[in-house]
């Protein structure tokens, strides 16, 4: 069971037999795993050295077992950070390798993925592997909807940006109109997300690491009054094609205004207690859309949407909403 962790057959059997008997002696643990005595030494030995073990005191000097959740653990930790070692050396050996078939074969850098949920685990495959950063073109179709309410929620996402995984995100104006879709944009970005917004993107599209690519193929509807459903892709690999999809994502990501509004605008602006409504607010209104869209969002009605731009543009001096929010993003609320 130990194996993977770096411990033989043979040290695992005395281990577990000094875990069932800690006083046995030497002559004893080598009689019950079946060695001589210079092997049970040499055994011995290495389980000290991987500190499964210890030298015992007393009348009768021997070694008794570290316990499991201590000694066990050590090993996973040591294992963990060999491959974090050897993970990172991948870019290096990415550099070193030279296929001349490849060059000759352009198929060798993309390859099809069809049905959603395989889709689905590229995605996530994507973002797992990402050590550095995820960069994402977010429009609709989505891949797999939320059952609950029909949005797309990233969990995943959450967790890597745990990891310090930088995630940077361009929405289209669809895609923060999708219902729901704004609330969940909101929880990305208050986890570290950076978001920003454009009237057009030409395709859905995720990067990692500048290593990794997957980006939709076909988008079917399911029926003729549900939405369309990412029904297949292609996954890019090191190439010049990625190279041209990440040069892509940089000049849009310049041209693209920021979603977010920063807590400081969002409590200069509302009371106690109203400093996420603003915030949520003031993203939906930098990405362009209109009262009546916000309302449903937003989940108020149009008549409390309109008062509160009201109320923003007052603030700011504004006569316009254009000029609104070059205003803010003057004061620095954007």
């Amino acid at each position: 069971m130990l194996e993977s962790l770096g411990v033989s057959d043979g040290e695992e059997r005395v281990y577990r037999a000094l875990l069932r008997d800690p006083e046995a002696r030497i002559g004893d643990l080598a009689l019950t795993v079946g060695v001589d005595h210079l092997q049970i030494r040499s055994l011995l030995t290495s389980l000290e050295v991987k500190g499964l073990i210890s030298r015992s005191s007393g009348k009768h000097p021997g070694y008794v077992p570290v316990i499991p959740d201590v000694a066990v653990e050590g090993l996973i930790q040591r294992r963990q950070k060999e491959i974090e070692l050897i993970r990172a050396l991948l870019p290096q050996l990415r550099r070193e390798y030279h296929n001349p078939e490849d060059r000759e074969n352009p198929m060798e850098f993309v390859e099809v993925v069809s049905g959603r949920k395989a889709v689905s685990r590229w995605f996530a495959h994507l973002q797992k592997t990402a050590t550095r950063s995820v960069l994402v073109f977010d429009k609709p179709p989505y891949a797999q909807p939320d059952a609950s309410d029909g949005q797309p929620i990233n969990d995943l996402e959450f967790d890597r940006l745990k990891d310090s995984i930088e995630y940077r995100a361009i929405y289209s104006e669809d895609a923060v109109a999708y219902p729901g879709r704004a609330r969940a944009i909101h929880e990305y970005v208050r986890a570290g997300e950076q978001a920003r917004v454009s009237s057009r993107l030409p395709m859905k599209l995720a990067i990692a690491d500048h290593r990794l690519a997957i980006l939709p193929l076909i988008a079917d509807a399911p029926s003729q009054d549900a939405p369309a459903q990412v029904e297949s892709a292609i996954v890019v690999h090191p190439s010049s094609l990625l190279d041209a999809l990440v040069t892509l994502f940089d000049v849009l990501w310049e041209r693209a205004l920021p979603l977010a509004s920063s807590e400081a605008a969002a409590k200069d602006l509302g009371s106690e207690g109203e400093d996420e409504e603003w915030e949520s607010l003031l993203a939906l209104l930098t990405a362009g859309l209109t009262d009546e869209v916000i309302a449903r969002q937003m989940g108020i009605s149009i008549r409390t949407v309109r008062r509160r731009v009201r109320h923003l543009m007052d603030r700011l001096g504004a006569v316009s909403r254009f000029q609104a929010g070059i205003q803010a993003a003057k004061r620095g609320w954007l």
